[in-house]
């Protein structure tokens, strides 16, 4: 997905899209509402930003969100996941420059 393809999502296609990158429902949220991204580098340095100011138990539902180093990602994960694909490969949140 390039990046003006995620600016373009609709808030709850943008939330579903994010909320795979990071399974805090609080990061997704905060990144949907920075919207548009002027740049990958822009996106990317505001996730972190967000990061670092979420609460231990938001960081808790990110890691419970994605599956233990080593383990198959579940169908029912897969299906919760449903939207707009992002750049293939091993991880499921990079974003294609534009």
């Amino acid at each position: 997905m390039r990046l003006e393809e995620v600016n373009a999502l609709d808030e709850g296609s943008a939330a579903r899209t994010l909320q795979r990158c990071c399974g805090s429902s609080r990061w997704a949220q905060a990144m949907v509402r920075a919207r548009p991204f002027p740049s990958a580098a822009a996106m990317m340095d505001l996730g972190d930003a967000v990061w670092v100011s979420l609460d231990a138990g938001d960081w808790f539902e990110a890691f419970a969100a994605h599956p233990r180093i080593g383990e198959p990602v579940s169908p029912s994960l897969d299906d919760a996941r449903d939207g707009p694909e992002l750049v293939e490969g091993p991880n499921p949140c990079l974003i294609a420059p534009t």
